[in-house]
Order: C-alpha cells, then structure tokens, then sequence
C-alpha cells in the first residue's frame, strides 16, 4: 500500500516539480539532477503548479 502511495506522490508531485524547477534553472542542470536533488524541494513546487493551473482554470470558467 505504501508503495502506491509512494508512486502516486512520485507521479502528481515530484515529477511536475523538478521539471518547473528545471525550467527556472534555464536548463542549466540535467532534470535528472535536479529530480534526484530534494524531494521535498520538488514536491513543493508541484503543489505550486497545481496550485497556480487550478487558480488558473478558475478564473477562466468565471
């Protein structure tokens, strides 16, 4: 059970995380790098992706 946990949090909040902190970097470290780097870095600026896409569908269906 754990394990799909793991994945769900690696799949929704790391990966779309290091790839927005990637693309602040201007490429300047491998994505690889930088998803390896801090997970909890990574998973922070997920949330703020997701965050920032929600308000962003928000505010256009009003």
């Amino acid at each position: 059970m754990s394990q799909i946990v793991e994945l769900i949090i690696d799949f929704l909040l790391l990966i779309p995380g290091a790839f927005f902190r990637w693309l602040l970097t201007g490429f300047t470290r491998s994505w690889k790098a930088i998803l390896d780097d801090d997970p909890l870095l990574n998973s922070l600026f997920g949330s703020l992706l997701i965050l920032m896409i929600w308000i962003i569908f928000k505010i256009l269906k009003t």
